[in-house]
């Protein structure tokens, strides 16, 4: 949502592909403007996606998936650090979000 609010999200994933079904694991993060500055949330990323068919010679594909997504830490922005922490549901339930997606792409070769 950077274009109305400046939010980024950037993620560094790494996926096995065995088959059609590709587990995946990673790192999420998050910079969100407060007015202090950023504030950095990193996350850890986990989860499966299926293949979708390839054409073109593997040239275009995509996948559908699902994963969990945790908050370990977030920093900046004046404000106090945080890490994930256990002690009571309030304090980790915010932390863990789920997603679906769909992700498509075309390869060029350089």
């Amino acid at each position: 949502m950077f274009w109305t609010d400046g939010r980024t999200v950037t993620d560094v994933i790494g996926f096995w592909r065995p088959s059609r079904l590709e587990p995946f694991g990673g790192w999420r993060l998050h910079t969100v403007p407060l007015l202090d500055g950023s504030q950095l949330q990193h996350h850890l990323v986990v989860g499966t996606a299926i293949g979708f068919p390839e054409f073109f010679d593997g040239r275009l594909g995509g996948q559908w998936g699902i994963e969990m997504a945790t908050m370990i830490v977030k920093h900046g922005g004046g404000v106090a650090g945080d890490w994930f922490r256990t002690d009571s549901p309030r304090h980790y339930l915010d932390r863990v979000t789920f997603g679906m997606f769909a992700r498509f792409h075309y390869n060029l070769e350089l």
